[in-house]
């Protein structure tokens, strides 16, 4: 087995130059921390029976990702006082100024089963379930299996005696179940936007705008990971001594559950 790890900071400190000590003078910091962790385990067996031949893998697969990004501005600093620093920066403008912080994850397990009977009779079965954050936790996990099956006709007695011509002929059909998480996260939760200034006060503070709060899109629960059957027809030809090569393909794709952009 094998575990990778991946771990990825960058905090780029940018402070803009401003124009100090001139009307509507303002300082902007912009800074962005990430991580990233992945993590592979994989399993492989391979053995041959006489005849027989198998292959299998499994394999599991584990990804986070953490973000924060920052936007910070300071309005009216002075050349006398400003040295670079955010304490020396001015005023900080809260209404101006926000903090993004992003968290998500993937975990992921797959196999594959390969059979083939003298090389001319090849099977393979392929499974793989994935869970995104993406989506509401009911709606984490997504079946994808697949399997394919091949034929090397020309290994047949009657097509070498009466096809001598063609030296290689493999038909290849999978068929296969994929799917997409690429839909925004959190959209499955009610999210609001916070406005200092887009609230109507009430009380001691009525008939004035304070803090508000606004409701984003209508959540979709029920969003879940989109699929597509996929289907295929392959012909692999050789000819002249194996000398010229020739493929053959044909794909048939039908999807489902579509996301879009939200």
């Amino acid at each position: 087995g094998s575990k990778a790890a991946q771990h990825l900071y960058n905090e780029p400190s940018v402070w803009s130059a401003p124009f100090v000590n001139r009307s509507g003078a303002r300082v902007s910091y912009l800074g962005t921390t990430s991580k990233n962790e992945q993590s592979n385990f994989f399993i492989n067996y391979d053995r041959k029976f006489g005849d027989h031949n198998i292959s299998a893998m499994a394999s599991v697969e584990r990804a986070t990702t953490e973000l924060e990004d920052r936007r910070m501005l300071y309005d009216n600093p002075n050349a006398d006082i400003y040295n670079g620093t955010s304490v020396s920066a001015g005023s900080l403008n809260t209404g101006n100024s926000i903090t993004y912080r992003y968290q998500g994850g993937t975990l992921s397990y797959l196999g594959r089963l390969n059979y083939n009977y003298k090389g001319k009779y090849l099977f393979q079965f392929v499974y793989r379930t994935d869970a995104s954050t993406n989506f509401a936790p009911e709606n984490y996990w997504g079946q994808f299996p697949g399997v394919s099956a091949g034929w090397v006709m020309s290994d047949e007695k009657f097509f070498k005696n009466n096809i001598s011509w063609v030296n290689f002929r493999k038909i290849r059909a999978p068929l296969a179940n994929t799917g997409n998480n690429n839909v925004n996260p959190w959209k499955w939760l009610q999210l609001y936007t916070a406005a200092t200034d887009k609230g109507f006060g009430f009380g001691s503070n009525g008939g004035i705008y304070t803090t508000g709060f606004t409701p984003g899109v209508t959540p979709n629960r029920a969003l879940t990971w989109d699929k597509t059957l996929q289907r295929n027809f392959g012909l692999d030809l050789a000819f002249l001594n194996r000398r010229l090569s020739v493929t053959f393909d044909q794909y048939f794709n039908s999807i489902t559950d579509i996301l879009t952009d939200m």
